[in-house]
Order: C-alpha cells, then sequence, then structure tokens
C-alpha cells in the first residue's frame, strides 16, 4: 500500500506543491505517477535514511530532482 498519504510529514499545499519527509524509493514512484515534476531535497546526502542515487532515481521517472542541503 502506497499512496502519498503513507509518506512521512505528507502535507499538500496544493494540487502541485506539497511538502513531506524522506519518501522510500517506491514513494517516489507514487510522486512522479501523482503528476509533480519536481523533487527537491533538503536533506543530506550521508544519512541512514538517505537513498541511494536519489538524483537518478527521481530523473529516471521522469521529474527534475534539486538538492539542497540543509543542516
Amino acid at each position: 500500500m502506497n499512496s502519498l498519504d503513507d509518506i512521512y510529514n505528507y502535507l499538500p499545499l496544493s494540487d502541485s506543491l506539497a511538502t513531506s519527509g524522506q519518501p522510500s524509493r517506491e514513494q517516489i514512484g507514487e510522486i512522479a505517477k501523482a503528476g509533480f515534476q519536481v523533487v527537491i531535497n533538503l536533506g543530506l546526502t550521508r544519512t541512514d535514511y538517505a537513498i541511494e542515487d536519489e538524483a537518478g532515481l527521481v530523473k529516471s521517472l521522469g521529474m527534475a530532482y534539486v538538492h539542497i542541503p540543509v543542516l
């Protein structure tokens, strides 16, 4: 069962803008299916919850990827 509502802290702000915690690989697929066009990652890449090659995964699903690590 993977819906956008299952993503940690998922909060839709409009039909085309939402915020959340770190989604799983499968949930990133759900994000693409929902029609989102850009993923902005504010997390660090060297953490226990980071997805290996998240940028590549997001791009392979037809979305743009922006990484702005926030400490």
